[in-house]
């Protein structure tokens, strides 16, 4: 046996003593196997983290709250012992629920239990329908509100806000005067900043009372009267300059024997007076009681009769106290916003013997009334004239 086949058996020899290695063995596949679950949920946890699925995940959040509310409805308004029939759809962009109750229930129980729903998801709830032997409504998602001003100058409307099926419109020929209300730091501002935006692109009077004095005074041009509440005699003054238009119009429609103003080409104007409640409490304090009684006078009778001559009130506060805006003045004031978290009596003062459904929503959100029951609605966050800036940049073209 000569070196070469000797080196050649030793070679041969020596591959025995190592194993191929495969793609997978035995172990190897068990153990990947075992890690499936904990790898499964890293991802689904990431996934959530990164909100790629945040909206199955709450959805699923959703449908265990609607079906506690179910439950609750089951033992307060009907009987434990009761049969609740409940059935839901998860779609792309809303949950379907179709809910019975085993007794008649009358259908404003349903309604108040998709106000609920609706409130307490966050999602905006369409109007209840009877599909299949079942009352059948939907949630849908609520969609960040986009900053759109919508002005209907023929029919007077304008856009307070946005819920899923689009603009919602403040008619204020129908609905007249509003009042906004809300705690502090919970979006009146906003509001009013929204409305401001509408009225200055539609380009009708607006007359405004500051009643923080620095809120709105950058854009004072683009007012047709503006009073900061530093001075009283002169927002004592802006308010009767106002409450005489409103004479004058009457007196020109009487004049031409019209019932509406529109018919004369007269164009709406609005007294928005921000922090009422400031405003008038200073006018109780500092000024004589004959001046405060005149001043409650006169907006009150803004309110009562300044609609059919296209005189329009907006007040807004944080609470509707009863001393400064009484039952009757309130109730003639027919769009009402409660923002953010109203609390229970808020709800109480606005919206009367409907305030039950009403449930605290977030900033950004508020509950409102224009003839109907209260719904909820999305407020697009307006912190400036934008309207004015795009008007100054296209004269600057």
């Amino acid at each position: 046996m000569n070196m070469e086949t000797y080196r050649n058996k030793k070679k041969n020899k020596d591959k025995r003593h190592f194993k191929r290695v495969y793609n997978m063995e035995a172990p190897a596949f068990f153990f990947y196997l075992a890690n499936i679950p904990s790898t499964l949920m890293k991802a689904l946890i990431k996934a959530v983290r990164n909100q790629d699925m945040s909206r199955p995940f709450y959805d699923l959040i959703n449908i265990a709250k609607i079906r506690k509310h179910i439950i609750y409805y089951k033992r307060k308004k009907a009987n434990e012992s009761e049969k609740v029939y409940f059935k839901y759809y998860i779609g792309e962009h809303y949950i379907e629920v179709r809910v019975l109750f085993g007794r008649k229930m009358p259908e404003s129980e349903y309604e108040q239990l998709i106000q609920v729903c609706g409130t307490t998801t966050q999602m905006y709830h369409s109007v209840l329908s009877r599909k299949d032997g079942y009352y059948s409504f939907c949630l849908y998602h609520d969609p960040i509100p986009q900053k759109c001003i919508v002005v209907d100058e023929e029919k007077h409307e304008i856009c307070v806000g946005q819920d899923y099926q689009g603009a919602v419109m403040w008619d204020f020929d129908i609905h007249s005067c509003a009042l906004i209300a809300g705690k502090p730091r919970n979006g009146k501002s906003s509001v009013i900043m929204y409305l401001l935006n509408s009225l200055v692109q539609a380009d009708w009077d607006i007359w405004l009372i500051d009643g923080k004095d620095v809120d709105y005074i950058a854009y004072i041009d683009y007012f047709t009267e503006y009073v900061g509440n530093d001075d009283l005699s002169q927002v004592i003054d802006l308010i009767e300059r106002f409450h005489q238009q409103m004479v004058n119009r009457y007196g020109l429609m009487h004049d031409h024997r019209v019932n509406k103003y529109v018919k004369l080409g007269l164009h709406p104007k609005f007294l928005i007076c921000d922090e009422y409640l400031s405003v008038i409490e200073r006018i109780k304090k500092e000024c004589t009681k004959a001046e405060y009684e005149k001043v409650i006078y006169m907006i009150g009778d803004i309110v009562r009769r300044g609609p059919a001559g296209g005189i329009q009130l907006v007040l807004g506060m944080q609470r509707a106290d009863t001393v400064y805006i009484p039952g009757e003045m309130r109730s003639n004031m027919q769009c009402k916003i409660v923002v953010g978290d109203g609390g229970n009596d808020l709800y109480k003062m606005m919206f009367e013997d409907e305030s039950d459904i009403c449930v605290p929503v977030e900033i950004g959100h508020a509950w409102y009334r224009m003839g109907s029951a209260p719904r909820t609605m999305a407020i697009p966050f307006y912190e400036t004239m934008e309207v004015v800036k795009e008007h100054e940049a296209a004269e600057h073209v």
